[in-house]
């Protein structure tokens, strides 16, 4: 059923989608959408909760692996690959305002670790601006990539991320 509810959502925003829609697509019956789901809307929660714990134990995995910070970038930019398409409709314009909240917090701890392992200087103002900016950037890739791998992203990223977007001296 999951399934067949993205496969309408490529179509219709998530508002518009009803359990009729999604039980005659996926060829349920009522019944056996209310066995699994209360309603759309815990159908798209549990979806996307699904979804970013699958995303979740890669990074985490490779963050234990003790690989570094840009290899933790590639990985994260790459699930945009794997989970692109429905990514890209739970983050665009008809999809869920709750999962853009609910990536940023799973990159969050991830991000703070980091910059606490590096000895970067540390604020959640500073681990809030780098999850934003990773996640806004990759969304952006994703929807314009022009030839660009999750490797060349990634890198750049890294660059922006160490270096700043106007390196050197302010002023």
């Amino acid at each position: 059923m999951i399934n067949a509810f993205f496969k309408l959502a490529k179509v219709n925003p998530i508002s518009k989608i009803k359990v009729k829609h999604v039980t005659d697509l996926a060829n349920y019956n009522r019944c056996t959408f209310y066995q699994y789901f209360e309603d759309i809307y815990d159908l798209l929660d549990q979806a996307e909760n699904m979804l970013i714990e699958q995303i979740k134990n890669k990074v985490e995995q490779a963050y234990s692996s003790n690989v570094s910070y840009e290899d933790i970038l590639i990985l994260a930019a790459s699930s945009f690959q794997e989970f692109g398409e429905i990514l890209s409709i739970l983050m665009g314009p008809g999809g869920s305002p709750s999962f853009h909240n609910k990536y940023m917090n799973m990159l969050r701890p991830v991000v703070r670790s980091i910059m606490k392992k590096k000895k970067l200087y540390y604020n959640d103002f500073l681990a809030e601006y780098a999850v934003g900016a990773f996640l806004s950037t990759v969304s952006y890739w994703y929807y314009h990539q022009e030839n660009m791998s999750a490797e060349e992203l990634a890198s750049m990223i890294y660059d922006l991320t160490t270096e700043g977007i106007f390196p050197g001296k302010r002023g």
